[in-house]
């Protein structure tokens, strides 16, 4: 089991304008945007990129400063080697659009994670250029494990499985130790995406909106389309559907839990309209064709290019 909530930022048109101008990341990539966009899709790539910095900020505010990965149209141009900050993701992008790998920006996407209290923390960010009716063209998923069901280092999948099956049965072997436990790692969560949600909310002028907290099981393994995040993160997910199993023999009311199916939790691709063929689709028909300069806004807090 692990708790997951949604948060969906908010654009209109009118901010749209405050957002087309990243600052210094702006400054650092406008020279190679080329090979084959139009105007219309250099701007709105330009408005994706302030979006993912802006983000940034407010995810180092919150403390969620530890990259994992940045991908470009599902394709991973930058993979954290050891513990590395977002500011990072800047030059992970340049880097792509300067060697003409990346011509065209369907989905921009990165992923963060921290431990934090009891839980382990997972955070993608997705920012979609032309998204599919209903889905947000900006979204958090935030994750949050269970930390004390982490695999230990160098321990044997027999072995993991045995412990954690045993932890189960002695501190989580009835509802009422269970609801406890879920109770305070649930508090823990909330106060921690709502902080993150006031971070998002000061940089963007028309907020965000989140979805319910969900204690989420999986009859499978929590898998990823991104070999290195299943790597990196195999550790802390792994244990998943031993708890399910776990919960289903002792039957408890399942229906207390959401049963996640996506496949992979980092395909930004499902999101994406390719049926369109509209440039101005996705972003409620905004309006990318002004090429004047606007500035950052006061909405930033002056701290759009802050690094």
């Amino acid at each position: 089991m692990y708790l997951l909530q949604k948060i969906d930022v908010n654009v209109t048109q009118e901010n749209a304008d405050i957002l087309k101008r990243p600052s210094k990341i702006f400054n650092s990539i406008k020279a190679i945007f080329h090979g084959g966009m139009t105007p219309t899709e250099q701007r709105q790539s330009e408005v994706m990129l302030s979006i993912l910095q802006r983000l940034n900020i407010a995810l180092r505010q919150s403390e969620f400063n530890n990259l994992a990965s940045v991908a470009v149209n599902d394709q991973t141009i930058y993979e954290s080697v050891s513990t590395s900050s977002l500011e990072n993701s800047n030059d992970a992008l340049a880097k792509s659009f300067e060697t003409g790998d990346i011509t065209k920006v369907n989905t921009l996407a990165l992923t963060v994670d921290a431990v934090k209290g009891g839980l382990n923390y997972l955070i993608h960010v997705s920012v979609v250029s032309k998204p599919k009716a209903g889905v947000s063209p900006i979204s958090l998923q935030v994750y949050g494990f269970i930390d004390e069901f982490k695999r230990i280092d160098a321990e044997s999948i027999d072995i993991f499985s045995d412990r954690v099956k045993q932890l189960m049965a002695k501190t989580w072997g009835n509802e009422k130790e269970r609801e406890a436990k879920l109770a305070i790692l649930e508090l823990e969560f909330d106060q921690e995406v709502s902080n993150l949600q006031a971070r998002i909310d000061s940089l963007f002028p028309s907020k965000s909106s989140t979805s319910p907290i969900q204690r989420t099981i999986k009859k499978d393994s929590f898998k990823s389309k991104n070999t290195f995040h299943n790597v990196r993160y195999d550790d802390t997910y792994i244990y998943l559907p031993y708890f399910y199993a776990d919960l289903d023999e002792k039957n408890y009311d399942m229906t207390a839990f959401a049963v996640d199916n996506f496949e992979s939790w980092d395909n930004d691709s499902v999101f994406v309209d390719t049926a369109s063929t509209s440039s101005d689709s996705g972003w409620g028909g905004f309006d990318f064709s002004d090429s004047s300069s606007s500035s950052c806004g006061s909405s930033c807090g002056g701290g759009c290019g802050g690094s």
